[in-house]
């Protein structure tokens, strides 16, 4: 070969042997292979080798056997955002002429997800309350896929995820569970006989608000296998650079968490005893709905929860609230290290009952907690 062929073409031995405690990083498109023999026997889709980079690497696989393993699954399928795991779980699920149920405070990009989307592909989308117990008529045999989340992502009530697993698996339908909020780490909801755990990666996992992931996990190979071709058709991707920053922060993971825990606990409890605020939305206080079925599901609690203020204040005051924090600051996603604040309008089927304007949800991170609580209470103090 000549000079400039060989530069390109690197062979040099590497010496075997060499082991660390981080994550190798294989950047790749293009997976080489010895002969055309072993190229034309390769399957696309087998994870027990390597076809295209596309479908996975051996950095995507270790961080989705730590994910799958962390939530009490036995497989995960990794994608570019906790969106694109909802996204990928309904596409690979659902025909036209199924039915989908979800409860009313899903996730709200779900909501729209199915509504625009599933809706267009001829997919019938159905509702039901949180705290509903007997889905009724909602049963039938066109029931493809329930959903669950628990606790619901801004209004935080705990479902009975049991009996409605029992309830969808009753007419051979396949559930899903929204299991963000407890990174998988507190709660195992396929442990109860859920088909699909969803997992939003950027949040408790990554750790710093700095990359987008996303996870599906699963116990049966079939699932597995049905999710993987469906992620390899629709050309989803995660970057090894964002693999390595969610597997290095997993092991901080339990630390972390139990801190949000702690500060947030603390926190709410505050907010629950101050005079102009409504109503806290923790799942861990018994005021929460659901606290209940969280207590007999849950080991433990995150730090995102909402509140409401008094019923006398209206949306211009929740946002006044927020603007006057200091420590906190202002934006959607959560899970991170630092504290945020974000305003809602409440969601018209909560609001009348509870009588509100609008919500604060907070996503209590690493600050110095007594900074956080003194924050907030002196924003509420400022009140008219």
């Amino acid at each position: 070969m000549t000079s400039s062929t060989s530069f390109l073409h690197d062979d040099a031995p590497v010496p075997a042997g060499f082991r660390s405690l981080s994550l190798p990083e294989h950047h790749a498109t293009t997976v080489v292979f010895s002969d055309t023999r072993s190229l034309l026997d390769a399957d696309e889709f087998s994870e027990e080798g390597y076809y295209y980079a596309l479908g996975h690497t051996p950095t995507t696989l270790r961080l989705a056997a730590k994910v799958a393993a962390i939530d009490g699954g036995a497989h995960a399928v990794l994608t570019p955002s906790g969106m694109a795991a909802i996204a990928l779980t309904y596409l690979a699920t659902v025909r036209a002429g199924d039915h989908v149920l979800l409860p009313k405070n899903v996730y709200r990009p779900n909501r729209d997800f199915a509504r625009a989307m599933l809706t267009e592909l001829g997919v019938t989308v159905l509702e039901y309350e949180p705290h509903e117990t007997d889905l009724g008529a909602r049963l039938s045999e066109r029931l493809r896929l329930l959903w669950i989340e628990a606790p619901g992502s801004l209004t935080l009530e705990t479902p009975d995820v049991q009996r409605l697993i029992d309830q969808g698996r009753s007419v051979g339908a396949l559930v899903a569970v929204d299991n963000t909020w407890s990174a998988g780490v507190y709660f195992q909801p396929l442990a109860l006989g859920a088909d699909f755990s969803i997992q939003a990666l950027s949040k408790y996992q990554g750790g710093c608000s700095d990359v987008f992931m996303g996870a599906v996990v699963t116990h049966g190979d079939d699932h597995h296998a049905r999710l993987k071709r469906a992620s390899v058709r629709l050309g989803y991707a995660v970057s090894p650079d964002d693999c390595f920053l969610v597997y290095r922060s997993l092991g901080s993971l339990w630390a972390r968490l139990a801190a949000h825990e702690a500060a947030a606990l603390r926190i709410a409890r505050a907010l629950a005893a101050h005079p102009n605020v409504g109503a806290v939305l923790h799942p861990a206080l018994p005021s929460c709905g659901g606290h209940d079925n969280w207590q007999r599901l849950f080991t433990g609690s995150s730090g995102v929860f909402s509140f409401t203020l008094d019923g006398r204040y209206a949306f211009d005051d929740v946002c006044a609230v927020i603007d006057s924090l200091r420590c906190f600051k202002i934006g959607f996603s959560w899970g991170g290290s630092t504290s945020l604040a974000t305003p809602y309008r409440a969601p018209a089927w909560w609001a009348t009952r509870e009588r509100c304007a609008g919500l604060i949800r907070l996503s209590i991170g690493l600050e110095r907690v007594d900074d956080l609580q003194n924050d907030l209470i002196g924003a509420l103090e400022r009140l008219p």
